[in-house]
């Protein structure tokens, strides 16, 4: 999907195509709860759906595409449009959310109703099923875990600009062991609508996860389960992000590591 294709339209959905989306997980402890929860004090509905969903996977293509476009540097931004346009085409195309990292996540969506029968997706996120997972490792790897990426990631390969060199010298990666922080959740594909940005929605969504997804937080706040969607094991989220994105990530009580 290009810009050309993406339309701020699709991240309206028919309710009861996002409602058939929601995914059930078969082990839950909660297993008559709905597939999703409510937001409080908003009315937002809150769920793990299916990226394969082709209502789904175009109405999150459009909302990251239409984002990304903001970063393009000759927008303004700090990425070249070559770069933001095979994102476009590779990752955040439909076909992408449906086939890519979405194997190995589970995609978030907020929602609230917008007339008869119909959803507005305010937010979404990608998030890591297992706290081993890296969703990307520069742009030639996708879907590793981290404790085995030593064996899986040929380190050795020759920059293609530059045979001499090899191409992980381009990258300022800390050692493969401490790359990424042991039982935390990657995630990716986090993004407001640009159309309802100002309102803190992405702090919302956030906090609506971990309030009610998070193993630990329902174990020490003594809640109960109130969906039967998957449970996230770990202790917390961990991102790849560029600097420009660092001050906005903040706000959500991210730090750098």
């Amino acid at each position: 999907m290009s810009t050309h294709d993406a339309r701020p339209d699709d991240r309206f959905v028919a309710a009861d195509a996002l409602r058939a989306a929601y995914l059930r997980y078969e082990d839950s402890l909660a297993p008559a709860a709905p597939p999703c929860v409510t937001v409080p004090d908003h009315g937002f509905e809150l769920g793990i759906v299916s990226s394969a969903v082709p209502e789904v996977a175009r109405a999150v293509s459009s909302m990251l595409t239409l984002s990304l476009e903001q970063a393009r540097d000759d927008l303004g931004g700090h990425l070249p449009p070559r770069v933001v346009e095979r994102v476009q085409a590779e990752i955040i195309s439909p076909s992408g959310i449906a086939g890519l990292w979405g194997t190995t996540g589970h995609r978030f969506v907020m929602s609230r109703a917008h007339g008869p029968g119909v959803r507005e997706l305010l937010a979404t996120i990608l998030v890591g099923r297992s706290k081993d997972t890296i969703f990307f490792f520069t742009g030639r790897y996708n879907n590793l875990r981290h404790s085995s990426i030593a064996a899986d990631v040929d380190f050795e390969q020759p920059d293609g600009d530059d045979p001499s060199q090899r191409w992980f010298e381009r990258f300022d990666f800390p050692p493969v062991a401490r790359f990424k922080p042991r039982a935390y959740h990657h995630i990716a594909n986090f993004v407001v609508a640009r159309e309802v940005r100002g309102h803190g929605y992405g702090r919302v969504m956030l906090d609506a996860i971990v309030r009610s997804y998070a193993r630990d937080r329902l174990t020490a706040d003594g809640a109960a389960i109130a969906h039967g969607q998957h449970l996230l094991c770990g202790k917390g989220f961990w991102q790849i992000g560029d600097p420009p994105w660092r001050a906005r990530m903040a706000q959500h009580d991210f730090y750098l590591r």
